[in-house]
């Protein structure tokens, strides 16, 4: 009993691991895409290991067949060969042979895409198939991929006869075919520029030719930049992506190795020479001005002074601590005044209101005298009996008339030594309205001199 449930489980596990390699195998045989190759001139027969590295292996998984076709042009391939193009009418009858024997195939699924993949003059048979059907091809779903063609660059702008190659090169045919282009920056074959006075340039496409125009076969698409990759849609729908494979140097520093102290000099100069380098340098340049005007503003603001620092003189530091003292001074000189001010007002005051009997006390001799005279110590000497007029003492100090006198006139008082006269006429208060001489000039003279004494 116990042997036939281990027989059973052997031949279960059997059962199941056999369905899961049909699953497998299914599913490996339906991704394995069907790829068609043809290489350039004098390629011949491709070798199924040269083909699974082209684009950098992208193919290596899938079915590839190389397509035979004759890849000659006289006189490159000798003087008995066939000219380019009687080679490419051949290419074009030799694919579309492959592709009938893939439609008329029952195993094949009308679903399943082929890619074609045409390389240099390959690439030219693949234009003539697609201008030839230009609405596909009936029972297939076909993507192309074009290499290195030389028919697909600015340099051809409308249709040109090579009488030496026998073929006319025509702009690509506008189809609803997805294609993909892959073309190397600077390949002479396949990038010449279209500014042929650019001797520069022409010389490194010369030099491209011999060291791009292969190699771009082989490059891994997945490392161009999205810079260089456009896609565009034409009136009949068919999607197109190019990708400009960047060269890494110049191809004319790779043949005279001694340039490349001056690669950064020349390769502005070989890039002017493509026309679809003018936007991009023209963009470079602007953002190298806007670096340029952003850098000045910054040294600008940096140097500059402020705007008051124009018009308003320099001061140092000394004089700085020269204005604080000023000010200081000032402000201490502005509240001295006012505090002589304040106390100034009373004491004028109290010469007004003081009674007779204190000019008596201050040794005033006669009592009616209207004049306030000077003494020795600089102080007045005050005879206020009634009186309305005050003189001024030595400290220059300013007339006064006051309400309840019968004159108005100011006196100007000198001093000499400790004497002070009087030398303005004044004004009496005679009812007769006569002039005559102010008895308080004696007055004020004696009391000088008994003050001295």
């Amino acid at each position: 009993m116990r042997d036939a449930i281990r027989s059973a489980g052997i031949a279960l596990i059997a059962i199941v691991s056999a369905l899961f390699l049909a699953i497998a195998t299914s599913m490996m045989t339906a991704q394995a895409a069907t790829v068609l190759m043809l290489g350039g001139i004098a390629a011949g027969k491709l070798p199924d290991l040269v083909m699974s590295t082209v684009l950098g292996g992208r193919y290596a998984n899938d079915t590839r067949v190389n397509v035979e076709w004759p890849a000659q042009a006289r006189p490159y391939t000798g003087p008995n060969s066939l000219t380019l193009g009687e080679s490419i009418t051949q290419g074009v009858t030799s694919l579309s042979s492959t592709l009938d024997a893939i439609k008329n195939d029952p195993s094949h699924d009308p679903n399943e895409p082929v890619t074609i993949v045409g390389m240099s003059a390959g690439a030219l048979v693949v234009d003539e198939y697609i201008r030839a059907h230009p609405n596909g091809t009936p029972g297939l779903t076909l993507k192309l991929v074009i290499v290195a063609d030389s028919s697909r660059q600015d340099v051809i702008n409308g249709t040109q006869q090579n009488s030496e190659y026998g073929y006319t090169y025509q702009p690509p045919p506008e189809t609803n075919y997805e294609i993909t282009v892959v073309t190397g920056e600077y390949d002479g074959a396949a990038d010449f520029p279209d500014r042929v006075w650019n001797v520069l340039a022409v010389a490194n496409a010369m030099a491209g030719a011999l060291y791009v125009h292969v190699p771009v076969m082989f490059a891994n698409l997945d490392q161009v930049p999205a810079k260089n990759i456009t896609v565009t849609t034409n009136p009949l729908g068919g999607v197109t992506t190019h990708y400009l494979v960047p060269a890494a140097h110049l191809p004319l520093v790779q043949m005279l190795p001694f340039l490349a102290l001056f690669e950064g000099v020349l390769k502005p100069i070989v890039d002017s020479g493509y026309s679809r380098n003018d936007s991009v340098a023209a963009m470079s340049l602007a953002a190298a001005g806007l670096a340029t005007e952003t850098q000045t503003e910054s040294s600008r603001q940096a140097v500059e002074p402020p705007v008051g620092s124009l018009t308003e003189p320099e001061t140092t530091a000394a004089e700085q601590a020269g204005q604080e003292l000023t000010k200081t001074s000032e402000a201490t000189d502005n509240e001295t005044t006012t505090a002589n001010e304040t106390t100034e007002e009373p004491a004028q005051a109290a010469l007004r209101l003081e009674p007779a009997t204190d000019a008596v006390a201050n040794g005033a001799s006669d009592p009616t005298d209207n004049t306030v005279t000077p003494s020795t110590t600089g102080g007045p000497r005050r005879h206020l009996s009634g009186g309305n007029m005050v003189s001024p003492s030595t400290t220059g100090g300013p007339h006064r008339r006051h309400a309840g006198g019968g004159g108005n006139t100011p006196r100007t008082s000198t001093t000499t030594g400790t004497q002070t006269s009087d030398t303005s006429p004044t004004k009496g208060s005679d009812p007769s309205g006569t002039q005559g001489s102010d008895p308080s000039s004696s007055t004020s003279s004696s009391s000088d001199e008994d003050s001295t004494k």
